[in-house]
């Protein structure tokens, strides 16, 4: 096996163990971007991806990092609410005919009027932010018509796709960054977005393929900011198709998030690369070729914490299976790049060791209290 086809091989398994499969029923049924179920609720509370080295300064904030708590499957399934929306939870919930209403202004807002709303089901959210939600839907088949997601809490709008655009095979044509930033500003205003609330930070180009056929998606990605630092756990995105001046919306995506604790800046850039390349030289026998940081909002996880103490199985063989779960905050970090020049060849027999050794990853140093709070491999942020 070559050096290219055993990194597809650890790439492929390292993303199924971070994103566990959706239950075949769901599966069968759902649009990829509604289908959170059990399953997948599972691995968004583990993936909070850590490590319990605390930077020796003389500051006084006090330290955030507590070690990971460790779950099966099973208890992590157990932890779950239900997945059917209780009937004391629907007291406080907007009515089915509240999120039919305003699923038709979100609808006629984006251009689409004089629409039927032909199913609407209230779902189990398994994230802090949305604990349930409505979708709502101009066609009865989940892979057809538009679809509108509000939250059920008040009917604020989470999401809206067109099921039926990837059947009609746009002969597609590609914009520029300015026509493309011009298309998504214009949504933005068009469903009332405060002003400001929310940057464009990029925008994209990318080929979409469906039944043998190709189209050209182009989008692009709002953040908010924080001390100019994007914070991409609060976005607002936009994707859709050109045809000789005719724009057709794919999707809207707004993502909120709470978990940020708006930490200072405390440890230099300086330090906080010392504290990575001294828990790298314990991790690696291997040189390390290069570094390189940068300020970031991450998310606090597991992964550091786990590659460091022998706990991390990207090959998924342990027949009891270990999930390890940190808090849900986010946090103004020091994203420490460290690179080898490891050849993955000589790991073939052993890829949980070749990622704590040879493969080039992130460590999250928090920017207040120098703890490492998280990290990531370095293929999945680029």
């Amino acid at each position: 096996m070559n050096e290219n086809k055993i990194i597809k091989n650890i790439i492929e398994k390292s993303q199924m163990k971070i994103a566990i499969s959706e239950f075949k029923e769901e599966e069968n049924t759902m649009p990829k971007m509604n289908r959170i179920t059990k399953s997948v609720a599972t691995i968004l509370v583990v993936l909070g991806l850590g490590t319990g080295v605390v930077f020796a300064t003389t500051n006084l904030y006090e330290k955030i990092w507590k070690e990971p708590k460790s779950y099966t499957e099973e208890e992590m399934q157990n932890e779950l609410p239900p997945a059917e929306v209780t009937e004391e939870e629907k007291k406080e919930l907007i009515s089915e005919n509240e999120a039919r209403v305003k699923g038709l202004e979100i609808l006629e807002k984006l251009g689409y009027e004089n629409q039927t709303i032909n199913r609407i089901e209230l779902k189990r959210g398994y994230s802090e932010e949305t604990t349930s939600y409505y979708m709502v839907k101009t066609k009865w088949g989940y892979e057809e018509g538009l679809m509108v997601q509000l939250d059920a809490n008040g009917g604020d709008f989470i999401a809206f796709n067109d099921m039926d655009l990837k059947y009609k095979h746009l002969d597609t044509q590609v914009l520029d960054d300015e026509e493309i930033a011009k298309v998504a500003n214009d949504i933005y205003n068009k469903l009332g977005m405060k002003e400001g609330e929310y940057k464009l930070t990029r925008t994209t180009s990318q080929d979409y393929y469906f039944e043998n056929q190709s189209s050209k998606l182009l989008g692009a990605n709002f953040y908010k900011y924080y001390d100019d630092i994007a914070n991409k756990y609060e976005s607002f995105s936009v994707s859709f198709m050109a045809v000789d001046g005719q724009i057709y919306l794919n999707s809207v995506l707004l993502n909120k998030d709470s978990s940020y604790q708006k930490n200072p800046v405390v440890i230099t850039e300086e330090e906080a690369i010392n504290i990575a390349k001294n828990k790298e030289l314990e991790l690696s026998p291997h040189e390390i070729t290069n570094m390189t940081s940068s300020l970031s909002i991450e998310k606090m996880n597991p992964f550091i914490y786990q590659l460091e103490n022998n706990k991390y199985d990207v090959t998924g063989t342990m027949e009891d299976e270990t999930y390890y779960k940190t808090e849900n905050i986010a946090r103004k970090v020091w994203k420490v790049k460290v690179e080898h020049n490891v050849d993955v060849r000589n790991y073939s027999e052993d890829h949980n060791k070749y990622i704590k050794e040879g493969m080039d990853k992130y460590y999250f140093v928090d920017a207040t209290t120098g703890e490492i709070i998280g990290g990531n491999y370095t293929f999945l942020e680029e």
